[in-house]
């Protein structure tokens, strides 16, 4: 058993990609649990491009509209870094796509911003809003 809730987060930081949604799974630990960030499992995975880790994230009840202490979601994490699969994953789960982050950001902003036009191909077809401001009042539009 182990009895710093944060652990399986901290370990993900740490480990290789292709093995660590095994012993994730494995681990005596809530799938939901946050780090000191708030930032759950799902969250930390979201951004690395390991779908096979999301997935079972989210088959064994990972909430994918978690948010961190900053407001941050994992489909926020995945637009950031251009995660296509990963965002498509988590919008087939229920992932809010206009979902308000730290200073009203959406996903779309922070896929418009990073430059990852095909993960905002695929917000905007899932209803992401061009018309969300931010708190600097810009649209994701005004982003570009």
């Amino acid at each position: 058993m182990i009895a710093n809730k944060a652990i399986p987060c901290k370990l993900c930081d740490n480990w290789f990609v292709e093995t660590k949604h095994f012993f994730l799974l494995q681990l005596d630990s809530s799938i939901n649990n946050t780090d000191r960030s708030g930032r759950t499992i799902l969250f930390k995975v979201s951004g690395n491009g390991d779908v096979n880790a999301v997935t079972a994230l989210i088959r064994a009840g990972a909430d994918v509209n978690a948010k961190d202490n900053a407001g941050w979601s994992p489909l926020h994490e995945a637009s950031l870094e251009g995660q296509l699969a990963t965002a498509t994953l988590l919008i087939q789960y229920g992932a809010d796509v206009n979902a308000l982050g730290f200073e009203n950001q959406t996903p779309l902003h922070d896929a418009v911003g990073s430059t990852h036009y095909d993960v905002v191909e695929l917000l905007l077809s899932h209803g992401a809003s061009l018309t969300a401001v931010n708190k600097d009042g810009n649209t994701p539009l005004d982003e570009a």
